[in-house]
């Protein structure tokens, strides 16, 4: 008393305990945070307002809307007339009208107003509570909208609601609910409506019984208020607008900000139809509506569940909020809200959310509204955007199901990850501004996109993998958008640079470095750090899982809630603790090995490091050892420059542990088995993994390098690649035992390469004649480089190549290894190396993942043989596939694209046969070889078959080798 009139939150706390007691109410300071009253709920709830009243009042009547205003400054029709009964307390109208500001007048009888609203010039919607000291006058009333000024943009539609409450405004309709899908919709793109209904709180004030409707209960002290609460109005809002999201559609614009239409529901039950309309329209654009005043549709029809995307994604970007915030997510730490409630951090910055960016303008041809999603993350105090896309199948570049990523939450938790990691590493405007550490952010967002899900136990929906991310709007359940599933994935360290595809144009040659800013894709490297720290969580998991079971739904759920610490939670809440702890340790220019010392530093500091020796083996098994290096020079003498830290691309990689000493020591000994004495390579290089192209070795044989023949490892199964040229390439599996001694010596017995430029039998080597262009470096016993038959239909042509093999006799034939590996861009690209000087002709162009071969056929002949000079196609014989045998596909890619691990180079038995040369028939390439590419959709505008795009007129592979049998490996104890 005689402290003025004070704004607060009245919160009913119940079993949670993210910060106060069960079973209590609060009013909370809206300015300051104070704490005014707090009473014990046990005690009221049996005196309050009884159940059946309660149900009363959650059911106020209402009804919708909807018109046009204009031309000009004319107000639309009187809406109405709506019949308001005595006792009425309040009335509440809401509308929206998308890109207009408007003015709402309530009218008794049609023509007077009674009461008028235009809340701050630009805000939409806009809202007008009438409750006049004394009550409300019985009768007829009508709603009038009207433009703010005859300059309002076009279209002048708009819709809207009017509520009759036998209840004042002061007590709303409450608790809010929201209707959303708690991952995705069925995977099988059926019209099952999987959504669930959830309530602010699920036990009203005064009521002892749960709503039986409500499936999930939101409160939580993270978001101080419901989810719709507008803090500068100091009241809901009644639309998809509150204090930590503001979404709304944006059909016109791809990237930003658009016309910005709203639900309103003015007894906040935010819930629409679903009909997965966009899935049985098949694309078609006429879900959208016909043409309004200015030749769009509008919104406001609630074409192409507009409406239940907009509400599913401001529901998911508020429990990103809410889950994120007691990670450490907070307004201390760059959050983004509208208020901070007297806490420190900038304010005015909630999430901006487009729904179906660019639905109506970005299809064909530009695609801009297509088959992405994109997180625009600004400094503190500026909203954040984000655009969420419709996705289609579109020619040579992405096989789609027509579906809404507004209704991926993978996708969704993916770009609003961006904004947490940008805020909270390098400080409040500093964002992430490395290579590696933008791989890194495309890492952490599919991360903490699936653990939320995981941890929530959402997923999996169908039969998806848990941890794939995007599988709803790529249809593919496996990899999702990746070129690997995180928890099933090869890659390590020494990979980065591994993909062909390229943040930007070569400036070659030579192709590595590829890019502009080195051969690095920020997706593909980072997938890299989603495979190291899946194997950190995995370690966490089985180490405290007998104490805190991972299988514990309810556990898992209480930890996701913050009712529990991470210390009493199982080991992957710990290991998202970690990652959000580690990013407060990181500048902008981070790389991973910082990042690995941020995270090392944060188990220090909260868990007493209790957790560093799991930690290091995880970094270590995936190359981030030790001794692994982010620096590297690049050029020479006076031009000769380090660079370090996140500007790096390819680091040295190491596999030791400073927190074990049972690494087992390995040396490697490939020799040549077809040569006179077996004399052991000295030109090998030994990568881990699967790559070679883009991937740096741990270890060479080659005396003058740096690089040794030997190297530790922590001990488990390892994959390795050796090349050499006259050798090619050729794969390893081995696991490595605990111990340094003995020094287990791997002696690799690797077949000549009869079809090597470099091998010369005699002073004899091995060249390549045929179609299209660089053809030597088909033969060149690398990835790095390809061959490209241009402009050639390869639905009617099949481009053919042959190799005279090395030397001047016939080879046995048993075996031949190809790849299909793209390469970067390379703007300058010369061509083949023996064209006459003045006629090369380079492949200069973009790498198409579709122009990659997909089949081919292998032939040979023997020139040797009377009457055979291997000029003409009767002299050659199919040797593979080997005549008999069931089809098959060596480069099979399916939806939604060909990716990496696709195309890399595989080994075939073929038909023994002596041969003089060997001949590549390329069948078909990606475009035109596979029938999951030959779709098209319902949108006239986009042709989606992959035989009516340029790639049917390319095809590409990297490389042919052949030999006489296969390989073999040894393990031997030195001395070798």
């Amino acid at each position: 008393p005689g402290s003025g009139v004070r704004p607060v939150f009245e919160t009913v706390v119940l079993n949670v305990q993210g910060g106060a007691s069960d079973a209590f109410i609060h009013f909370i300071d809206a300015r300051t945070s104070t704490v005014h009253i707090r009473e014990n709920a046990e005690l009221n709830l049996a005196q309050e307002t009884p159940a059946e009243d309660v149900q009363a009042f959650d059911a106020p009547t209402s009804s919708a809307f909807e018109g046009s205003f204009g031309p000009g400054p004319l107000c639309g029709p009187a809406e109405g007339p709506y019949s308001v009964p005595a006792g009425t307390q309040s009335i509440i109208v809401t509308a929206t009208s998308p890109g207009n500001d408007i003015i709402l007048n309530l009218q008794r009888p049609a023509g007077t107003t009674v009461a008028s609203s235009d809340i701050p010039v630009g805000a939409n919607p806009e809202v007008l509570v009438y409750e006049p000291a004394g009550g409300i006058t019985p009768g007829n009333y009508f709603v009038e909208v009207c433009p703010f000024s005859a300059a309002e943009p076009a279209p002048p539609v708009y819709a809207g609601s009017i509520t009759i409450n036998d209840a004042s405004s002061t007590s709303v309709p409450y608790p809010p609910r929201w209707n959303f899908f708690e991952a995705n919709p069925p995977l099988d793109l059926s019209d099952t409506d999987t959504r669930i209904l959830a309530c602010w709180e699920e036990v009203r004030p005064g009521v002892d019984v749960p709503n039986p409707l409500c499936e999930m209960e939101l409160f939580n002290l993270a978001s101080r208020a419901t989810w719709d609460f507008d803090p500068d109005l100091q009241r809901p809002s009644f639309t998809t607008k509150g204090n930590a999201a503001s979404t709304a559609e944006a059909w016109l614009s791809p990237l930003t900000p658009a016309e910005q239409y709203r639900p309103v529901r003015s007894n906040r039950q935010y819930d629409a139809e679903w009909q997965n309309t966009w899935q049985n329209a098949d694309c078609n654009q006429s879900v959208f509506g016909q043409p309004v005043v200015g030749g769009r549709p509008s919104p406001v029809a609630g074409g192409n569940d507009i409406d239940s995307a907009i509400i599913n994604l401001f529901s998911q970007h508020n429990r990103m909020h809410d889950w994120s915030y007691f990670l450490g997510f907070t307004e201390r730490n760059f959050n983004m809200q509208q208020s901070n409630f007297g806490l420190s951090g900038e304010e005015d910055d909630p999430e901006i959310g487009n729904a179906q960016a660019g639905a109506v303008t970005g299809g064909a041809p530009s695609y801009l509204g297509r088959d992405n999603a994109n997180q625009i993350t600004l400094q503190d105090g500026v909203p954040g955007i984000t655009n969420m896309y419709l996705w289609q199948p579109i020619a040579a570049a992405f096989y789609a199901p027509c579906v809404d990523g507004d209704f991926d939450q993978a996708v969704i938790g993916h770009e609003y990850t961006h904004a947490i990691s940008t805020r909270m590493i390098g400080g409040a405007d500093g964002g992430i501004s490395s290579n590696q550490g933008r791989a890194m952010g495309e890492s952490y967002s599919d991360l903490t996109a699936v653990e939320y899900l995981n941890e929530y136990g959402f997923v999996p929906t169908d039969d998806e993998d848990p941890f794939s991310v995007g599988a709803y709007v790529t249809g593919n359940g496996e990899t999702g958008i990746r070129n690997y599933n995180m928890r099933k994935s090869p890659l390590n360290y020494s990979d980065i640079g591994y993909d062909f595809v390229c943040n930007a144009a070569l400036i070659g040659p030579p192709v590595e470095p590829a890019c502009s800013d080195g051969r690095t894709q920020v997706h593909a490297d980072g997938e890299i750090w989603s495979a190291t720290q899946f194997d950190v969580r995995k370690a966490l998991v089985q180490k405290y899982n007998a104490s805190f079971p991972a299988s514990n739904k309810d556990l898992q759920a209480r930890c996701a809630d913050n009712e529990l610490a991470p210390d009493k939670c199982p080991g992957n809440r710990r290991w998202m603790q970690l990652i959000f702890d580690s990013y407060l340790m990181l500048g902008s220019d981070l790389s991973m090995l910082d990042s690995r010392n941020a995270m090392l530093g944060a188990d220090m500091m909260r868990f007493g490091g209790a957790n560093q020796t799991e930690l290091w083996r995880a970094f270590a098994k995936r190359g981030l050892g030790q001794f692994a290096s982010d620096s590297r020079v690049e050029g020479e003498g006076e031009d000769a420059e380090t660079l370090s830290d996140g500007d790096t691309i390819d680091g040295a990689a190491n596999y030791e542990t400073p927190r074990e000493t049972n690494e087992g020591r390995v040396k490697f000994r490939p020799r040549a088995i077809d040569e006179s004495g077996r004399p052991f390579l000295t030109n090998a290089k030994i990568y881990v993994g699967r790559y070679e192209a883009g991937a740096v070795p741990i270890a060479d044989t080659d005396p003058s390098t740096s690089l040794q023949n030997k190297a530790s490892f922590v001990p488990g199964t390892y994959e390795f690649l050796i090349q050499a040229d006259g050798y090619g390439m050729q794969r390893v599996r081995y696991t490595v035992q605990p111990g340094a001694d003995p020094l287990r010596v791997l002696v690799v017995d690797m077949p000549t390469n009869w079809a090597s430029r470099s091998t010369s039998v005699g002073g004899d080597a091995a060249t390549i004649s045929g179609d299209g262009i660089n053809k030597n470096k088909l033969i060149d016993d690398t990835e790095a480089t390809n061959w490209a038959a241009m402009g050639m239909n390869n639905l009617l042509v099949d481009p053919t190549v042959t190799v005279d093999l090395a030397g001047a006799d016939a080879h046995l034939v048993g075996r031949v290894r190809v790849s299909a590996m793209l390469r970067p861009r390379d703007d300058q690209d010369p061509g083949d190396d023996d064209t006459t000087p003045g006629e090369e002709v380079g492949d200069t162009g973009s790498q198409s993942r579709f122009s990659a071969m997909r089949e081919f056929r292998v032939l040979t002949c023997n020139a040797k043989t009377a009457l055979a000079n291997c000029t003409t196609p009767v002299e050659f014989t199919q040797v593979y596939p080997v005549p008999g045998s069931p089809a098959a596909v060596e480069f099979d890619a399916g939806t939604p694209r060909p990716l990496a691990p696709n195309l890399i180079i595989k080994e075939f038995d073929v038909k023994d046969s002596m041969a003089t040369h060997v001949r590549l028939i390329a069948l078909d390439n990606q475009c035109t070889g596979q029938a999951a590419y030959h779709i098209d959709d319902a949108d006239p505008t986009n042709n989606a078959d992959c035989r009516t795009s340029p790639q049917v007129n390319n095809l590409r592979a990297a490389e042919l080798q052949v030999l006489s049998h296969a390989g073999s490996t040894a393990v031997v104890q030195d001395p070798v």
